[in-house]
């Protein structure tokens, strides 16, 4: 429940998957009614960017965020939408203060901060979905060591560590960034059929609960999907 950096740092950076339990729950966005009077109600208006899925084909599309939250319960296991808007935290930095997307401890350890702003890539992702909503098995861009938190929901997580490229059906594509890079997805949907047999014995799962956080190493493939309408943020980081 408790990490702090010198022990993440010596027993779990760049080796295994992390979650630390509770680590917002201090947070002024965990508290009641935070989400309805800071998003919800100011933002209701702002059009944002959001993942279509349906008969196994997903589309990126745009609405306002009232009309995506209308139909976030709407989801099926083979239809469903998921909010991933890398930009609106970044339109509004007021919400990262209240809230910021690296766990504390890590705060100022993003070696991201030290390079030139046209070319530092947002970090600060807003994710909001209903249930069955999911992401792709992926790793992220810049091989970063990847963070999640939950502020609203559950969502639960797979993970595999690096060197089975092989099982996974691997497509590369550019980051289309100001600072280049390539995106690393996979084919395989860890959620919608079983796991691949040469993948379950280092297959890596793991629930998170509202204010918990989960710290990815750099490299790792890595799923969620949404057990219920959730609200989360990701980010990442460059450690030295």
């Amino acid at each position: 429940r408790e990490l702090s950096l010198e022990i993440y740092q010596k027993e779990f950076e760049g080796q295994i998957p992390v979650v630390v339990e509770g680590a917002y729950d201090e947070m002024p966005c965990l508290k009641d009614g935070w989400i309805e009077e800071n998003i919800m109600k100011p933002f209701k208006d702002e059009r944002v960017v959001f993942t279509g899925h349906k008969e196994n084909e997903d589309r990126i599309m745009g609405t306002k965020l009232k009309t995506f939250l209308k139909n976030v319960n709407k989801n099926s296991q083979s239809a469903w939408s998921y909010l991933r808007d890398e930009f609106f935290l970044h339109r509004h930095p007021h919400l990262i203060t209240s809230c910021p997307p690296l766990p504390p401890f890590l705060k100022n350890q993003d070696q991201f901060a030290l390079m030139p702003l046209k070319f530092m890539p947002p970090n600060a992702t807003l994710l909001w979905g209903g249930r069955y909503s999911r992401s792709k098995l992926h790793v992220d861009s810049y091989n970063w060591t990847g963070t999640n938190v939950v502020i609203r929901g559950e969502k639960y997580f797979r993970l595999i560590p690096p060197g089975h490229d092989e099982m996974l059906e691997v497509v590369t594509k550019r980051c289309h960034m100001a600072l280049e890079c390539v995106s690393y997805e996979s084919t395989n949907d860890l959620f919608e059929k079983a796991v691949p047999p040469g993948l379950v014995k280092v297959l890596w799962e793991t629930k998170l609960q509202k204010g918990d956080a989960l710290i990815i190493p750099s490299g790792w493939w890595h799923q969620a999907v949404n057990l219920g309408t959730t609200l989360a943020m990701a980010s990442g980081l460059i450690t030295p």
